[in-house]
């Protein structure tokens, strides 16, 4: 899948709440199946939940996009990390084997 594919398709599920960005991430993590990071991510809060994910077993996708264009997808300015919480929707990512 190209990432404007992606991306839109990251925006469908946001929308559709199986996708949670911000403060909700930590809270969510009991139901995540995939973390997507944007390839500019690097504050510390960002390095904090990936080691909390990674600590959880949720598997990490190291995205080919900027968290500008994470953000645009989701109707942001910025989003650095975005937690799935739908498995069904891994297939439809192309990621069920990340």
């Amino acid at each position: 899948m190209d990432y404007a594919r992606e991306l839109g398709f990251l925006g469908i599920l946001f929308r559709a709440d199986k996708l949670t960005i911000g403060s909700r991430i930590e809270a969510s993590f009991r139901h995540g199946v995939l973390l997507i990071k944007a390839k500019d991510a690097s504050s510390g809060e960002a390095k904090r939940l990936v080691a909390k994910a990674e600590s959880r077993g949720i598997p990490v996708y190291e995205a080919p996009y900027s968290k500008e264009e994470l953000g645009h997808a989701l109707g942001r300015d910025e989003v650095s990390l975005a937690l799935l919480t739908d498995k069904k929707a891994l297939k439809g990512l192309g990621k069920e084997k990340v």
